[in-house]
């Protein structure tokens, strides 16, 4: 594809997959065959993981439940929207 669209390995800069081994994994993967064209590329990770990771330290940052979170949303935005 970076031939069809004409990009230069020179201007890869990032690499984004799940994580199992034939993606990221030390040899022979998707990964290493990228670094052996581009050496600079830097492997961002899997995007779903990094989110997840985030969630949980947001959640463990919150004084109430996520039950009690989600309760006060959904009442916030009720309560909000003008009636006809």
């Amino acid at each position: 594809m970076l031939k069809v669209l004409k990009i230069l390995w020179q201007n890869v800069v990032g690499f984004v997959s799940d994580s199992c081994n034939m993606m990221i994994g030390s040899q022979n993967s998707v990964l290493t065959r990228v670094k052996e064209k581009q050496p600079n590329v830097f492997n961002i990770g899997c995007i779903c993981h990094l989110e997840n990771l985030c969630e949980l330290a947001r959640m463990k940052a919150l004084s109430v439940s996520v039950d009690d979170f989600f309760v006060d949303i959904y009442f916030d935005f009720d309560q909000s929207v003008n009636s006809l």
